[in-house]
């Protein structure tokens, strides 16, 4: 018994004192530190990246909303060609059938459509131009400058630059789907 009893305060001793050496233990504290130390830099990190997916998610949007309108630009300027294609078919028709031959192609005669119109007119009743008044005359010139502006058109440049922007917008979308 007076052997256990002088064990027990050496293996209290041996307890309280520890396991673990002074050099181990500062060595711990500062791997702590460090640790602390990165999981803060990464939470800033993660902060600023979030910002960023944000930002980029505006920008896809965004970018989103340009092709939508590019989408809807090119529709309109199928429109525009094909209304140019009917007029110059139509065109094209009229003038082989008033000479039997067409000299250019590409060219729309307003004279052409004025005269066919006023063919139509018979000579019991009033003229187009008589009936309409001004409204017939503003139509004409509405559809002199329609016409003068299709044929003006470089159709081969609208086509460049919608294929350029549709480019450009694919570019950035991968663009931003690839970071």
């Amino acid at each position: 018994m007076k052997k256990q009893l002088i064990l027990v305060p050496i293996l209290a001793a041996i307890i309280l004192t520890g396991c673990v050496s002074q050099k181990d233990y500062d060595a711990l504290v500062n791997q702590n530190a460090e640790l602390t130390s990165k999981v803060e830099a990464l939470e800033t990190e993660n902060e600023t990246l979030k910002g960023k997916v944000t930002e980029l998610t505006g920008q896809l949007e965004q970018a989103n909303s340009e092709i939508e309108t590019c989408k809807e630009s090119i529709e309109e300027l199928k429109k525009t060609v094909a209304a140019y294609e009917s007029a110059q078919n139509e065109a094209k028709k009229d003038a082989a059938g008033n000479t039997g031959e067409v000299s250019d192609p590409n060219h729309i005669d307003s004279n052409t459509i004025d005269s066919n119109a006023s063919d139509s007119n018979t000579s019991d009743g009033p003229s187009i131009g008589e009936v309409a008044g001004d409204y017939y005359e503003k139509g004409k010139e509405i559809g002199q400058d329609v016409i003068d502006k299709l044929q003006n058109t470089d159709w081969g440049e609208v086509k460049k630059d919608a294929e350029e922007k549709g480019h450009q917008a694919a570019e950035f979308i991968n663009g931003i789907l690839t970071q």
